[in-house]
């Protein structure tokens, strides 16, 4: 599959609605940087839910009927394409810190995180880009985790779905 194709330029009009998704990045960046390093994953995987929230928090905030529909429909792929980008970082860091039983475990990183870990995953399926090797999560790594029964009770496990393009 091609990768979806950039944005035609945008309008200044649709620049000004779409600066408070860019901005808000920023400061969530600059919020995050000045934080003290991470002490668990949980922490981290936390972290990352601030920046998967935010973009469709924003967004949903973004008022693209307004424009005429040649500046507003670049503008909904400029403000999806940021997204899509923002859910590729969190994707990578995610794995950085993925357990070699293939998931985590409620016990150890707490409900909350564990939510957030397969939202995540969720978030940064996109069946209609075509992702690089690394961007997939590798199956072999994951199947012994669906194969054990602890895993299954109590880690939230992404369906097959989402790991097909993970």
């Amino acid at each position: 599959m091609a990768a979806a194709p950039p944005p035609p330029p945008l309008s200044d009009a649709a620049k000004a609605r779409l600066a408070p998704l860019f901005d808000a990045y920023t400061a969530l960046d600059k919020e995050l940087a000045a934080l003290p390093p991470a002490k668990t994953d949980a922490e981290k995987i936390l972290r990352l839910k601030r920046r998967d929230d935010l973009g469709r928090v924003v967004y949903r905030q973004i008022d693209f009927v307004s424009l005429p529909l040649a500046e507003g429909r670049p503008a909904v792929m400029a403000a999806e394409l940021e997204i899509e980008r923002q859910d590729v970082i969190n994707q990578t860091e995610l794995k950085k810190i993925l357990p070699a039983r293939g998931w985590f475990l409620t016990s150890e990183i707490g409900a909350a995180a564990a939510v957030a870990a397969a939202q995540i995953v969720q978030h940064a399926t996109n069946a209609d880009n075509d992702q690089t090797e690394d961007q997939h999560l590798d199956r072999t790594t994951l199947d012994p985790a669906v194969s054990s029964s602890v895993l299954r009770s109590e880690a939230r496990i992404p369906t097959a779905r989402h790991l097909t393009y993970w």
